[in-house]
C-alpha cells in the first residue's frame, strides 16, 4: 500500500499557524506512535486555544492506499514550568554571581515537602533526584562556598543525587541542591525541555529494578591453595570455594531468566590422524600439506567457534571438569579425581612452524599442517593428536545455581563442581577454568537500595524452655475374682 503523509496545521487564536507531520509507512508496520512538541508555539506568545486541521496525502507508486485510518489514542499532556531566561547571569559589581537570591533565572533551589508525608517514604530510606533532558544546558548542582568564601556550583555526576530521608533532617532534602540552567552568551533563542524527577532508591530506576550488566568476577583459583587446574578433591570444599568468591548482591534479585553468565571454555579434542575421514587434503595453500577441521557443534553445544588453541600435542589425560572438558563424548576419559593433584599436559607443537589456525571458506576452525601426517606422527610418537583450546560460551542454568538467603536475600553463584561419583560425560557440568587469571561476566537484575536493610534483613535468634508432656504409667495385677458380682474402686494420684 501506499504510504501517508499526515500533516497537521495548529492554528491560535489570533490566526498563527504552525505546521508538523507524521509518515504512515504500510511497509514499516501497522501501528505509528507519534508525539508533536508544542511548547515551541507555547513560548512564543503564551497561547492558550488551538485549532487542529489535518490533512491526509497518499503519494508513491504502489496502486493500493490506505482505505482508513484509525486514531487509537490522542491526547494532550502538560506538567510544565515555563522559564524564560535572558543568557546572562545576574551578577554583582565585581561579575561574581549574586547569590543572595534563591532562585535567579538561570539557578532554581530544589527544596521537599515532608517525604513521609507527600509520598509515604519511610525513615532512612534512598531517594535519587536527576535532572533528565534539557539539552546539553541543565545541570544538578550542589551549591556551596569554598575555602576562600567563593561560590561553586558542584555539577552532580549523570545529573543525579542520592540522599537518604531521615528523621534527624525533618524527612526533607537539606543539602543545597538547585538545578543549573547553563545557558548563556546564546546567539539565538533556544527552546529546551526537561525534568526534574524524584526516584525511590539510589539511581533513576522509574521500576525499582537495577539491571547490572557484565559484572567482572575472578576465579581466584589461588584462594584455595592450589595450583592452576589442581586440586585435592577428598580436601576441597565447593561450598565454601563458591561462597567466599562469588558473592552476588545483597538486595533482592529479580528476574532469574534474564541471568546470563559469560566466560571461556576450556576444551579437548581428539583426531585420529590415520582415518582418512579426518583429513583434508584438497584446495590447500601451497606450503600446506593436510589439513583438520575442528567440530562446530557437539550434541551439548549447538554451536561453537575456536577463540585460541592452547596447544597441539600428543593426547594426554585430563581429569574432567577440574582440568578442562571433552569436547565431545568419545573425547571424554574415565575420571579419576585422585589424578587432579598434578597437571602435565604433553609437549606441544609449535604454532607457525608446524601448523596455523584458519577461518575456511565454509566459516569452519580449519587447522593447516605445515608438515605431512607421517612427519606429524613422527613428531608425536602417536597416531593420534589432541586439540586443546578455549571458545566463548554462555553458561546455562544447568552450569550453575543462584543460592539466596530467604531471610537475608543475600545471594551467592555457585558453581556445579563434580563429586567422587560422577562417571558419565553429560554429568559433568561446565564453569570457568580453574585458575588464578579465569575471569566470567555475568548480568542479572536486582531491586534497587531503596528501603534501610533493616526493614528486609531480618534474623532472628530466640531461646526455647521445652516442657514435656509427660505420662505416668501404673501397673496392676488382676487375679479375678469368685463371686458373681463386683466392683472395683481404683484412686490414683
Amino acid at each position: 500500500m501506499k504510504p501517508v503523509l499526515a500533516t497537521f496545521t495548529f492554528t491560535t487564536e489570533d490566526g498563527e499557524s504552525y505546521f508538523d507531520y507524521v509518515e504512515i509507512d504500510p511497509a514499516k508496520g501497522n501501528r505509528f506512535d507519534f508525539e508533536i512538541n508544542l511548547q515551541p508555539m507555547y513560548s512564543v506568545k503564551g497561547y492558550t486555544t488551538y485549532d487542529i486541521e489535518i490533512d491526509f496525502l497518499a503519494y508513491g507508486d504502489k496502486k493500493i492506499t490506505p482505505q482508513y485510518i484509525i486514531f487509537d489514542l490522542f491526547e494532550l499532556t502538560t506538567d510544565d514550568r515555563i522559564i524564560q531566561a535572558v543568557d546572562k547571569p545576574p551578577s554583582i559589581k565585581t561579575a561574581d554571581l549574586n547569590a543572595n537570591i534563591i532562585n535567579t533565572a538561570q539557578y532554581m533551589q530544589i527544596f521537599t515537602n515532608r517525604l513521609n508525608e507527600e509520598y509515604g517514604v519511610i525513615d532512612d530510606s534512598w531517594l535519587t533526584i536527576s535532572a533528565e533532558g534539557f539539552g546539553d544546558y541543565g545541570d544538578l548542582v550542589n551549591l556551596y562556598r569554598d575555602g576562600n568564601d567563593q561560590l561553586v556550583l558542584d555539577v552532580q555526576d549523570n545529573n543525579e543525587f542520592s540522599f537518604q530521608s531521615t528523621a534527624a533532617n525533618d524527612r526533607r532534602l537539606t543539602d543545597s541542591l538547585g538545578f543549573h540552567l547553563n545557558a548563556y552568551n546564546l546567539e539565538l533563542p533556544e527552546y529546551i525541555e526537561g525534568e526534574i524527577n524524584l526516584y525511590a532508591g539510589i539511581g533513576t530506576y522509574p521500576y525499582g529494578e537495577v539491571y547490572e550488566s557484565n559484572v567482572e568476577f575472578g576465579m581466584n583459583w589461588n584462594t584455595t591453595g592450589y595450583g592452576d587446574y589442581i586440586v585435592d578433591v577428598d580436601l576441597f570444599n565447593a561450598h565454601d570455594y563458591n561462597s567466599q568468591n562469588f558473592p552476588l548482591s545483597t538486595l533482592p534479585l529479580t528476574g532469574y531468566q534474564s541471568t546470563y553468565i559469560e566466560s571461556e571454555l576450556y576444551l579437548h579434542h581428539r583426531i585420529d590422524l590415520t582415518d582418512s575421514a579426518n583429513i583434508i587434503t584438497s584446495g590447500l595453500p601451497a606450503n600446506v600439506n593436510f589439513a583438520i577441521l575442528i567440530p562446530n557443534a557437539t550434541s551439548r553445544i549447538p554451536s561453537l567457534n575456536v577463540k585460541n588453541i592452547d596447544q597441539i600435542s600428543t593426547p594426554w589425560d585430563w581429569v574432567e571438569s577440574w582440568q578442562g572438558f571433552g569436547l565431545t563424548s568419545s573425547d571424554y576419559q574415565l575420571y579419576n579425581p585422585d589424578l587432579a593433584t598434578f597437571y602435565n599436559p604433553s609437549a606441544p607443537l609449535i604454532e607457525g612452524t608446524h601448523y596455523e589456525v584458519v577461518v575456511n571458506n565454509e566459516g569452519r576452525d580449519q587447522i593447516n599442517f605445515y608438515f605431512t601426517k607421517p612427519e606429524i606422527i613422527g613428531l608425536l610418537f602417536n597416531d593420534n593428536i589432541q586439540i586443546d583450546f578455549h571458545i566463548d560460551y554462555e553458561f546455562s542454568q544447568f552450569d550453575y545455581t543462584i543460592e539466596e538467603d530467604s531471610n537475608t536475600y543475600n545471594s551467592e553463584i555457585h558453581w556445579r563442581l563434580p563429586g567422587n561419583s560422577y562417571l558419565d560425560w553429560n554429568q559433568f557440568r561446565y564453569h570457568p577454568d580453574l585458575t588464578s587469571t579465569a575471569t566470567f561476566n555475568i548480568s542479572y537484575s536486582h531491586l534497587s537500595d531503596y528501603a534501610p536493610p533493616s526493614d528486609f534483613k531480618t534474623t532472628l535468634n530466640e531461646t526455647f524452655t521445652f516442657y514435656p508432656r509427660e505420662y505416668n504409667f501404673t501397673e496392676i495385677t488382676f487375679t479375678g475374682f469368685n463371686d458373681d458380682e463386683y466392683e472395683v474402686a481404683l484412686n490414683i494420684t
